[in-house]
């Protein structure tokens, strides 16, 4: 493989010393763009590229080529552009369109992607052999999971050893909430590649599911050095964090994981319960807030406003928060969980306050459960998937 990769650098430096001979060689510039990408050194080979549609304005091959090399160098929007404009001068292989579901799904939009990839017919899905992944994928981040599970089950089935192929099946495997199967699958990915990503994170999050902390955050540990921006992980972590009762801990890790996917409502709830235990009441509306913004009609938002209230005394608009909540879902565990707290104070204004005041300095329930038990429980309850 270095020897490899030694002829290759050689034969690069050989093209750019013909190419200060005769710089306008478009054979040549695109030689050295194909080889650069084969290198992994998109971005460089870019400018090649760029040099040659210069000379060669709208040759079709050069164009699709700059389009890889923007996504490969991470610039979705780019080549998206690229592929855009290749489909409206009327280039129809089903190749071009799929590298355009690709740069709209790196951009971040999923369901775009799977517009994109529909409009491929059967015969140019034929020619694409990871046409059934990249939908699976989109579908998956679209939150279309039984679709995406079906999608990604035929994949596999066709490509039994592609291994980002069963990783990703493990993560929506976990999702539908079916854990051991999950975990025998991304157990099977991890005996051929120990550091693949998506892997990890499954038998890690399972295992924090299956509240073995010590197995967890050994996975989860590992997905966070190789993707330190890896939201899910870091959530992951701060759930293994309140199992284990270490809530500043819990608390740093939830923050990191808002920080870089703050749309996900189970993560800002744990960070605004952690929050609560440690009586840190006005970063907890905080985190609820942001909550909100995400979605107002999810119930437990209201639930855990209302439990904020109740400790900071405001019982009357707890009772009200807590109410919307069971409206929205009468099961919601946090609504639940304010109700009991509001009828331990029994409405009378004085005994709620007292009530109040012996839950926060003895720090139990009225039931006897310590706070620290009762809200880690639904914590770690935030965490798991549904049935």
């Amino acid at each position: 493989m270095n020897s490899q990769l030694g002829e290759a650098q050689e034969k690069l430096q050989r093209f750019e010393k013909f190419l200060k001979q005769d710089p306008n060689n478009i054979r040549l510039l695109e030689d050295s763009a194909d080889l650069l990408i084969s290198l992994g050194q998109a971005a460089e080979a870019r400018k090649y590229l760029e040099d040659a549609l210069a000379l060669k304005r709208g040759d079709e091959g050069l164009r699709f080529k700059l389009g890889s090399a923007y996504l490969a160098s991470g610039e979705a929007e780019r080549a998206y552009e690229v592929y855009q404009n290749l489909v409206a001068d009327g280039v129809k292989h089903p190749a071009v369109r799929y590298n355009q579901a690709y740069a709209a799904f790196n951009a971040g939009r999923p369901a775009e992607a799977i517009e994109i990839l529909d409009e491929i017919d059967q015969s140019g899905r034929a020619q694409l052999p990871r046409f059934l992944y990249l939908r699976a994928r989109a579908l998956y981040y679209a939150r279309r999971n039984d679709e995406a599970l079906a999608e990604i089950g035929q994949f596999v089935n066709r490509h039994p050893d592609d291994w980002d192929g069963l990783a990703l099946q493990a993560q929506i495997v976990e999702d539908s909430g079916d854990l051991k199967t999950a975990a025998s699958i991304a157990a099977k990915v991890l005996a051929v590649r120990p550091d693949d990503v998506v892997a990890n994170l499954v038998v890690g999050e399972v295992a924090m599911f299956m509240q073995q902390p010590d197995q967890a955050e050994t996975y989860l540990r590992k997905v966070v050095a190789l993707t330190p921006d890896n939201g899910r992980a870091w959530s992951a972590l701060g759930f293994v964090a309140v199992e284990r009762r270490q809530i500043d801990a819990a608390i740093e890790h939830f923050n990191r994981a808002v920080a870089r996917m703050p749309d996900h409502l189970g993560t800002w709830h744990g960070l605004a319960w952690s929050q609560i235990l440690r009586n840190d009441l006005v970063g907890a509306r905080q985190s609820v807030e942001a909550a909100m913004q995400v979605d107002r009609t999810f119930a437990d938002n209201h639930g855990t406003l209302a439990v904020i209230l109740f400790f900071q005394g405001k019982q009357d608009e707890a009772q009200q928060a807590m109410k919307r909540g069971v409206r929205l879902n009468p099961k919601s565990a946090a609504s639940l969980f304010a109700q009991s707290l509001l009828m331990s104070a029994k409405g009378d204004p004085a005994a709620g306050q007292a009530t109040i005041r012996k839950i926060i300095e003895g720090r139990r329930l009225p039931d006897g459960t310590t706070m620290e038990q009762a809200i880690a429980r639904h914590v770690a309850a935030l965490g798991r998937p549904a049935k």
